[in-house]
């Protein structure tokens, strides 16, 4: 790592599986999706590929705002190096990747989706197969998209997200006060989800304030409901461990979320 990075620790982490060809994808910087500070998307694609050749895509839902971020982390969350990193996986995985700033994570990460539908052609993108993917504190954002959005995604991978209070828990609302998330669904109810595709990533050993306590009580509320869910433990691992844990286990679980991607967001029949 670079020495002279003015990015936290965490923010200078790469994922820790590393594919041929992701450092030459090619990044659409600073499209914007609305006026203002913090408004502006980056689109990843494989090198070599014409923009005319529709792909699914995959936007990363963020829920903290990145005024925050860059106090805390020195730089916006799509600077990030596990953003650029996962974003770069998974352009050379067949997908369209999509980062943005935000300033206001509940209407922001919408505003992020309409502009990605509307202007579909020129991004090159599959309307019909969009994706999301969220982690940790930004998840409780994404479900809300979800929420509300749910005609327009196909399809959802969280890792080691925080999700809902369910019967009477305050585990996500006490994290979202401790860490400053945006708890965009507190009151809202699990059947307010529409029932599509989820992979959910657990990290064995996370140590986030409940984390795994309120995802435990969610993947079983999803099971009970009978809804389609990919559920990954990440056995023995820590919370962030797709950049904290160089190991072969941490790669394979990227390995087969990423194939929950391919399998949900392929070309319709």
């Amino acid at each position: 790592m670079n020495s002279n990075d003015p990015r936290a620790d965490v923010a200078r982490r790469p994922l820790v599986l590393q594919l041929s060809g992701m450092n030459d994808v090619v990044i659409e910087r600073n499209t914007p999706y609305r006026d203002g500070e913090d408004g502006v998307f980056d689109a990843y694609r494989v090198a070599g590929e014409s923009s005319a050749a529709l792909r699914p895509a995959v936007i990363f839902v963020v829920g903290n705002p990145d005024a925050g971020a860059r106090r805390f982390v020195g730089c916006a969350l799509r600077e990030m190096e596990s953003y650029v990193t996962w974003a770069r996986l998974l352009a050379v995985s067949g997908f369209v990747a999509i980062t943005y700033t935000n300033k206001e994570p509940a209407t922001d990460a919408v505003r992020v989706l309409d502009h990605v539908r509307a202007n579909a052609a020129s991004l090159g993108v599959d309307p019909r197969r969009i994706g999301i993917w969220s982690c940790s504190g930004n998840a409780p954002n994404a479900l809300a998209l979800i929420m509300s959005h749910g005609d327009a995604v196909r399809c959802a991978l969280l890792y080691y997200p925080y999700t809902l209070d369910l019967e009477g828990s305050t585990a996500v609302a006490e994290a979202a006060a401790m860490y400053r998330f945006t708890n965009t669904p507190a009151g809202r109810a699990f059947q307010d989800l529409p029932p599509l595709p989820l992979c959910l990533v657990r990290a064995g050993q996370d140590k986030m304030h409940r984390l795994n306590e309120a995802l435990d009580r969610f993947a079983d509320e999803v099971v009970e409901a009978d809804r389609p869910l990919t559920f990954i433990n990440a056995a023995g691992a820590p919370h962030a461990f797709d950049i904290m844990a160089d190991t072969e286990a941490s790669r394979a679980v990227i390995r087969q979320s990423v194939e929950f991607l391919r399998v949900h967001l392929r070309e319709p029949s």
